[in-house]
């Protein structure tokens, strides 16, 4: 948190939790890489609150979210690899009428009725 200067973070496959406000204040932050075969399990309240816009962010098949782990989240390209959605507040400070969530395969219609993530603008299976 609070890094003013930093804009692109590649996470360890072997990082298990991303804590509270981890990235918080460093709006200049463009890109946060969590490789594909990461053992993350779990992501804190307000992890990805940078207080700027992302270009991408990738979360993978095996983490669970708190309620409130993208309250604050600005990112043009959400790539989740959940099958079911998470259960997550709504966050009425960011719009996400301009971003493009992917989903997999199979569960576009259960985003698309789902707290937080029906207001996505787009919603694509990959």
């Amino acid at each position: 948190a609070n890094c003013a200067n930093l804009r692109k973070v590649s996470l360890p496959t072997s990082i298990e939790y991303i804590g509270v406000n981890a990235f918080a204040l460093s709006p200049k932050i463009e890109e946060i890489l969590i490789p594909s075969d990461s053992k993350l399990r779990y992501i804190e309240k307000e992890a990805f609150n940078t207080g700027g816009t992302m270009t991408s962010l990738f979360i993978p098949a095996t983490t669970e979210l708190a309620k409130d782990a993208f309250k604050g989240l600005r990112v043009k390209e959400l790539h989740i690899r959940l099958a079911t959605p998470p259960t997550l507040n709504p966050d009425s400070e960011v719009n996400h009428g301009g971003s493009v969530l992917y989903v997999p395969v199979g569960s576009k219609e259960k985003y698309a009725s789902a707290t937080y993530f029906k207001d996505f603008g787009k919603i694509v299976e990959e």
